[in-house]
């Protein structure tokens, strides 16, 4: 996967192949570098990253050492997390990270915005609050559609701080009547919109085929129920919580 002057390398197999999938990765390293060093482009080994993606049940499954992503002749260290576009990646697929820089960024936000908060009319804070906080709940939603209950409480009170911004509220202030006037959506709500937009568009106007290739196609049972979206389609089967949380069994249960 290529961004700009970003390369990044994915290979899947069982914990047990490790070493042969490492061996892989091996080769598409060496023709990246053979490539760079005969067409000019330097790259960053210092910047370079490798991470074990697994859940915690299969993580007890690896036993090292492994073999080694070497990049002109440096060992690439295993990270435990990685920025990756805007996106803290987890080893375990844990989101605790991510929410943990949404807050940040959504505090941050915050606390520029009160300094001129006296200033500012409670419409012209509902702007600046829509333009410049909730934008931070969406980024990268794709990814994280179900998140657990923990971390979805954070989010809400985090949405619930940007409500007493705009309102100039107490932090004992019920936030339902605030919220509904804002007409504004709970995290996990609005996450829900775009993932369903997200997979109808996927399934309707054929984008992103390697998500359709996941589906499996039913034909119409019933001429009356041909437009809906459970007569074109059925869901993948997930025997992993990870999965059941993931975008295609999500957003696709959505439409149903």
């Amino acid at each position: 996967m290529l961004f700009a002057d970003d390369l990044q390398i994915y290979l899947s197999g069982p914990p047990k192949e490790l070493d042969a999938t490492n061996a892989r990765i091996n080769v598409d390293v060496l023709a990246v570098s053979d490539w760079a060093r005969k067409s000019g482009p330097l790259l960053s080994v210092l910047k370079t990253q490798a991470m074990i993606v697994a859940s915690d049940q299969r993580r007890m499954l690896l036993h090292g050492p492994f073999v080694p992503i070497i990049l002109d002749g440096v060992f690439v260290s295993y990270e435990n997390k990685i920025s990756n576009l805007g996106l803290m990646i987890k080893s375990n697929l844990s989101w605790d990270s991510q929410i943990s820089a949404i807050s940040t960024r959504v505090h941050g936000v915050l606390h520029r915005l009160r300094a001129r908060s006296r200033v500012l009319s409670t419409g012209v804070r509902r702007l600046l609050a829509s333009a410049l906080v909730l934008l931070n709940f969406d980024y990268a939603y794709i990814v994280f559609p179900v998140l657990t209950d923990e971390l979805e409480t954070k989010l809400r009170r985090l949405l619930n701080t940007a409500i007493r911004f705009v309102f100039d509220l107490h932090r004992d202030a019920r936030m339902l009547p605030y919220q509904r006037t804002l007409g504004w959506l709970t995290p996990s709500s609005r996450r829900n919109y775009f993932v369903a937009v997200q997979a109808h568009r996927v399934l309707r106007q054929g984008r992103l085929a390697y998500l359709q290739d996941m589906l499996t196609r039913r034909p119409p049972m019933d001429r009356a129920l041909r437009s809906s979206a459970r007569d074109v389609l059925s869901v993948p089967f997930a025997d992993k919580e990870t999965y059941k949380r993931g975008f295609v069994v999500r957003g696709f249960t959505l439409l149903e």
